[in-house]
This record gives structure tokens, sequence and C-alpha cells, in this order.
């Protein structure tokens, strides 16, 4: 009986070594799907040297939508991550916040989903 140990794991490169090797800016990958590409494909050879397979292409990682849908300002700095404006300066601008009807109406997540929808082939 073969008893599996220890845990499967997962191999990720980050978003900053895949903008390194294709020359691209990092902001670039949130957006342009020219970059995005040539950055997915000149992380290849480094997938292969490690053995794991490429990452296929996609809009870099975002977890500020939800923010976007509130109405919080997001900066993507040239070649930096996304930057999250303060928006709210006290406890009662804060319990004063409502969920909106749809956090996708936001322009910042229909400006990200554009390149997605590219990339899919949509």
């Amino acid at each position: 009986m073969s008893e599996e140990r220890g845990q499967r794991f997962a191999f990720g490169i980050a978003e900053s070594a895949i903008a390194e090797a294709g020359q691209v800016p990092l902001d670039a990958l949130h957006f342009d799907v020219d970059a995005i590409c040539r950055a997915y494909d000149s992380i290849k050879p480094v997938a292969e040297r490690l053995g794991v397979p490429p990452p296929a292409p996609h809009v870099a990682g975002f977890c500020c939508a939800p923010l976007a849908g509130l109405g919080a300002r997001i900066l993507f700095p040239k070649g930096s991550e996304p930057f999250v404006l303060p928006i709210l300066q006290s406890p009662e601008e804060i319990d004063a916040l409502e969920e909106p009807e749809d956090y996708l109406a936001s322009e910042l997540t229909r400006q990200r989903l554009a390149p997605a929808r590219e990339l899919r082939g949509d």
C-alpha cells in the first residue's frame, strides 16, 4: 500500500519575472495584449529550464476590483504595481459605503475585461 507523503505543490512564475523576461513594464501586463503575449512567450525558456509548464498568457492578477466597484481610484504607474488612492477619511465615510449593484459595471473592471476577452479569442 503506497502512502502519499507531504503536500502537492503548485508552482508559479512571478509576474515581475514574466515582465522582465519580455522586457515590458509591469503595468503593461494589465492592459496591453501584445505586451502580455510577448512577455509570456519570453518566459517559456525559463519554465522549460525549471521543468514546469509555461504559464498561459493572461491579464495580470488584480485584487482591487472590489475597491474599483466601490468608486476607488486606482493608478497604474509605469513599470509598477497598481496603487489605490485613499478615498475615505473618516469612520463615518466607511459606514456610509453601500454595496454596488454590479461590481463588473466599474469602468476599470470593464477596461481589464477587454484584454482578457481578446486573449481568450472572444
